[in-house]
């Protein structure tokens, strides 16, 4: 259980179920960072877009060096996710 209060997958509706079934179809679970969003649905879908603009496959790196970067950037602030 989260200390953060969130939508669970079988509540979401509307713009949260959308983003929520779209994490599902790509990784089968939904990540807990996105649920963390899921409280404020117009900012999930902006955070969503983001995201989803400028990494998984968007730019001429490949989803490969992508991921590598990722990885790497979460390492240096500690990221725990």
């Amino acid at each position: 259980m989260s200390f953060i209060a969130t939508v669970a997958p079988e509540r979401a509706d509307g713009e949260i179920a959308r983003v929520y079934e779209s994490w599902h179809a790509k990784l089968g679970f939904v990540p807990n960072i996105i649920r963390a969003v899921s409280l404020r649905p117009r900012a999930l879908k902006v955070s969503d877009d983001f995201r989803n603009a400028v990494i998984f496959g968007s730019s001429d790196l490949g989803r490969r060096r992508e991921e590598m970067i990722a990885t790497l950037i979460s390492d240096l602030v500690r990221c725990t996710f």
